[in-house]
């Protein structure tokens, strides 16, 4: 799972933006970024030094979700060495995404 952090540092309960089209969700959504970039570069170092590969799930509680979302996420970050993502339709089915074109 990518994560859900707060809306800023001093949140109390995450925040779900999921189509920000506005100065202050946008904002929230370059937030949660900028804390799951060092938590995933971090993890995705650890990986890499004990030999392992980590697989996201793109689910839809989490703040990257989608396959789109999470090739700009490793764009993002540098690309990833030691993460990917799993393969589970039925999270992307519901969005009406084609499964064969998403694989």
């Amino acid at each position: 799972m990518s994560g859900l952090p707060g809306t800023d540092p001093d949140a109390k309960y995450p925040a779900w933006v999921v189509n920000p089209w506005n100065g202050e969700q946008l904002e929230v959504l370059e937030y949660q970024y900028s804390v799951l970039e060092k938590f995933w570069k971090e993890m995705d170092q650890r990986a890499q030094d004990a030999g392992v590969k980590l697989a996201w799930e793109l689910h839809p509680t989490n703040t990257v979700f989608t396959p789109t979302q999470f090739l700009e996420f490793d764009e993002r970050v540098g690309g990833f060495k030691n993460i990917g993502v799993n393969m589970d339709p039925s999270h992307l089915m519901w969005q009406g995404m084609d499964i064969m074109k998403s694989i």
